[in-house]
């Protein structure tokens, strides 16, 4: 069951040359831990929602400015009991 998944950044104070878009948004990230990028985004806000992440282990990867940041996050599998066969009884007629 796929889920979705919010990151929310945590901003510090970096100095930059004078002239540097200050509008520039974040890149956002979720890559698989096999180093494929799942999903990609750019968003100038310090949140941002991915929908339907599939369950899997993965890293979040926040970038800005050639800083980035990361974190390993799983989305879990759910399991449901449900009712199979186990024995059979075969009554034939005499």
């Amino acid at each position: 069951m796929s889920k979705n998944v919010t990151i929310i950044v945590v901003t510090k104070d970096s100095v930059q040359p004078i002239g540097i878009d200050v509008a520039t948004p974040f890149t956002y990230s979720i890559t698989a831990l096999a180093g494929i990028v799942v999903v990609k985004a750019d968003d100038v806000a310090t949140t941002h929602l991915f929908d339907a992440v599939a369950p899997g282990d993965y890293i979040a990867i926040v970038t800005k400015f050639g800083v980035s940041v990361q974190a390993s996050f799983t989305v879990p599998v759910y399991t449901v009991t449900v009712q199979v066969p186990d024995t059979i009884t075969v009554n034939v007629a005499a």
